[in-house]
């Protein structure tokens, strides 16, 4: 029988043919997207789960490597890996760290840290400035260079039986971590510690006052504030410059939140943030939604709570929410375990669930694959296995481990996907990374097509050019292709008969006449096209996948497949316009912030001159996740207004992303904080002016856009 669900308040959320000798492709595969990194548990400091890599929709072993484990093979790898700049890196339970190649699995090195206490870690790793950051059951923090290993910086901050469970957390030049116990593990009333990132002094430390402590239960940064929960049954809200309590909750007993529940247990997850809402579970068998004031650091008393199966009755894992869903795994390894999709506007009514082969104490991963989610997680069990599922609750594959059917095959703690790739470690000490079982995905993602333009190729036999309409197969392949960086030639030996080009290489590589290249738009749904791919006119939200193989073969069980899901409309600009007051202004340095709310493909910047002056840009720079681009002005050309980038490349919708800009002469400037555009926002954190005088509230005024 299920136990009752509890709701409080309102919450709102913004919710193939063979071209044959009419097109052969070919393609190596050094293209494939650039990967973000899974920078610390649960991807970031918001604990959210998701990413926008691919990750396996059939799973094999790309490799495996033993670490260490303790005497009875039930603390190996404990922790949750992390990947970063083409490498993944795990502690295991002799405090062992370890940095692997992502895709071969090849050992880059190995650091010995303090291991004076019980021989298992918990603490998940966190990246940030650089540096790998470690916590140690026995009191320690360390700082290691993630190229070599060596430390940066070590740090004692407990005794050596406290245990230093949490995951670390890093955020904005600080490095935050709980222990379980006090007192050299006499006391057990725990210890939340905040670090300086740099130099790894302790900026504050907070004791628990419910007289217990941090196991599991990382933290989650929300502007200001830190929020983490207790095994006490407390949620509290810090100040993260030096650790105020702004605000505590007892979930059983807190009248703040009518939902309380006098059976929900001690807190083991930890908070996801979301949309004005935390989440996290609680040992009791319960999923929380508790509102948050940002502003303030206050919780709310809008929220509700879910009650997992009574046969099942635990949960540890910590939620992942995307797109109006919350995500999450349920059991022990005694109860066994179910995972869970709940309706995050709905006051987290179940939408499905999936009976698994054991408990869940791990928390879902989430890839978002062409707008849709495929959701990553473990069991706990002997035979513990990694599942895939889609967004509906199928399940795509499960993969049960080598160690299987002993105390070794326990999976503690969830996945990192990083790159493609899945990647976890088990009691028996080993560290697996999974690859795609089927075809090799070369590239996937985007592209928008503008209707009533046109794109040029020119045929390499016979060097004459052609002027094709945008909004077909082969344009969409074209405009991936740039984005991509990677090339391809044409041939228009059968123009004049079939109307179609043959592609005879891309990335320098021919084709064979034994395996080619196909296509087919929406794949499996529609039946492959019966025209050439200049001739095949796609439309909104067509899925174009090319695959290479011989003429048997589908995009199943191709051997390398390019996919890609085209938009029709016009390309999408980030312009703050002319200012309305553009006076005084001078030329200096903007530094700050802009953050799209719809994906802008940039190659190019212009700048707004006041009227009858020479105002323009002389050097851009834009980095932040992933992105790190600049140009330098050209002087008083023919095209002055305009800096050019060596390369496109793509702004993210709700992703913030840093400025710096040189302007000279009398460009505009908007005189205010903050802008809000169109298609998203722009602030000015500091300018200084040509005389060394340093203001606020001057934002430069441009576009940023694709010619």
């Amino acid at each position: 029988m299920k136990r009752q669900k509890f709701f409080w308040g309102r919450i709102k959320f913004a919710p193939a043919i063979i071209i044959g000798a009419m097109l052969v492709i070919s393609m190596t595969p050094m293209f494939a997207v650039a990967a973000s990194s899974w920078d610390q548990f649960q991807k970031d400091e918001q604990n959210s789960g998701w990413t926008t890599d691919l990750a396996p929709h059939n799973a094999t072993k790309a490799w495996k490597v033993y670490t260490h484990t303790d005497g009875w093979k039930m603390s190996g790898v404990d922790v949750a890996p992390i990947g970063v700049d083409g490498k993944v890196f795990v502690i295991d339970a002799r405090s062992y760290v370890w940095a692997f190649d992502a895709r071969s699995g090849e050992i880059e090195w190995v650091k010995l840290l303090s291991c004076r206490g019980w021989e298992f870690q918990l603490a998940t790793p966190a990246y940030g400035e650089g540096k790998l950051f470690f916590a140690t059951n026995d009191g320690h923090v360390y700082a290691l260079d993630p190229g070599a290993g060596y430390v940066r910086w070590s740090k004692k901050i407990a005794e050596t039986y406290d245990q230093l469970n949490t995951p670390v957390t890093y955020a904005d030049g600080k490095v935050y971590v709980g222990s379980y116990k006090s007192d050299n593990g006499d006391n057990s009333t725990g210890v939340y510690y905040c670090l300086n990132a740099t130099t790894g002094e302790v900026v504050w430390t907070r004791t628990s006052d419910t007289g217990k402590g941090y196991y599991w239960t990382g933290a989650c940064l929300i502007g200001d504030y830190l929020v983490y929960g207790d095994r006490a049954s407390v949620v509290t809200s810090v100040y993260t410059n030096n650790g105020t309590v702004i605000n505590a909750i007892n979930i059983t007993t807190s009248a703040k939140i009518p939902f309380n529940n006098s059976d929900a247990g001690g807190i083991r997850s930890s908070v996801a943030y979301s949309e004005g809402f935390c989440y996290f579970t609680s040992e009791g068998g319960y999923v929380w939604a508790i509102g948050f004031n940002e502003s303030t650091g206050e919780f709310t008393e809008e929220g509700w709570t879910f009650a997992v199966d009574d046969e099942i009755g635990y949960a540890a894992s910590t939620p992942a929410i995307y797109d109006g869903r919350v995500y999450m795994g349920a059991g022990k390894y005694s109860t066994g375990g179910k995972f869970y999709c709940l309706d995050q506007a709905d006051n987290g009514t179940e939408i499905w669930n999936l009976t698994v082969n054991g408990g869940i104490k791990a928390s879902p991963a989430i890839s978002l694959q062409h707008g849709k989610p495929y959701i990553y997680f473990t069991t706990n069990c002997e035979n513990s296995s990694v599942y895939c599922v889609d967004y509906m609750g199928n399940k795509m594959w499960n993969y049960t481990t080598e160690e299987a059917n002993s105390s070794a095959g326990y999976i503690l703690q969830g996945v990192a996907i990083y790159d493609g790739y899945v990647y976890f470690g088990n009691d028996g000490g080993y560290v697996y990374g999974l690859n795609e079982s089927g075809p090799t995905v070369l590239w996937s993602g985007n592209v928008t097509l503008t209707e009533n333009t046109t794109f040029n190729v020119t045929a390499h036999n016979s060097e004459k050019s052609y002027e094709l309409n945008r909004t077909n197969a082969l344009g969409a392949l074209d405009a991936a292709a740039e984005i991509g960086e990677f090339n391809y030639s044409v041939s228009d030996e059968w123009y004049v008969s079939y109307g179609s080009f043959m592609v005879d290489s891309i990335a320098d590589v021919e084709s064979t006449g034994a395996e080619n290249w196909l296509y087919w738009v929406n794949y499996p749904n529609e039946s492959i096209p019966g025209v050439g791919v200049n001739l095949y006119d796609v439309k909104e939200g067509d899925a174009v996948t090319y695959y290479y193989g011989d003429g048997n073969v589908t995009p199943a069980n191709a051997s390398k497949v390019i996919k890609i899901r085209v938009h029709i409309g016009g390309p999408a600009i980030f312009d703050t316009g002319t200012s309305l007051n553009p006076y005084p202004c001078i030329s200096g340095t903007h530094n700050g912030t802009i953050t799209p709310n719809k994906t802008i493909t940039v190659n190019r910047l212009f700048t707004y001159p006041c009227a009858g002056t020479g105002g323009h840009t002389e050097f851009v720079r834009i980095w932040g996740d992933d992105v790190d681009v600049n140009a330098t002005w050209q002087g008083y050309t023919e095209d002055w207004h305009n800096l050019t980038f060596d390369k496109p490349f793509s702004l993210e919708p709700n992703k913030t992303y840093n400025y710096t800009i040189c302007t000279g002469s009398y460009p505009q400037i908007h005189h205010i904080d903050t802008l809000a555009t169109a298609n998203g926002e722009i602030n000015c954190t500091r300018f200084v002016d040509d005389n060394g005088e340093e203001y606020h509230a001057m934002i430069p005024a441009i576009k940023l856009w694709k010619e």
